[in-house]
């Protein structure tokens, strides 16, 4: 297989022995999208809980919104 961008070329050789051996499955667009929420979801309440732990014992981190960009 060849994968070329316009930096980037990679060239490589396919095992077809360890590629069946793969272990995939076919998901639908709504499957991903919905996985891709539950991640993003769960990746917020952790930062939540991160900023709040932070806030009880007096520290802050600024939000990367209220930064000044020089």
């Amino acid at each position: 297989f060849v994968v070329r961008g316009e930096n980037v070329v990679l060239l490589g050789e396919i095992d077809l022995e360890k590629e069946s051996d793969t272990p995939l499955q076919q998901v639908s667009i709504e499957e991903i999208l919905e996985e891709q929420r539950v991640q993003q979801q769960t990746r917020l309440e952790a930062e939540k809980l991160k900023v709040q732990t932070l806030k009880d014992r007096g520290l802050s981190i600024p939000r990367a919104d209220t930064l000044d960009e020089y």
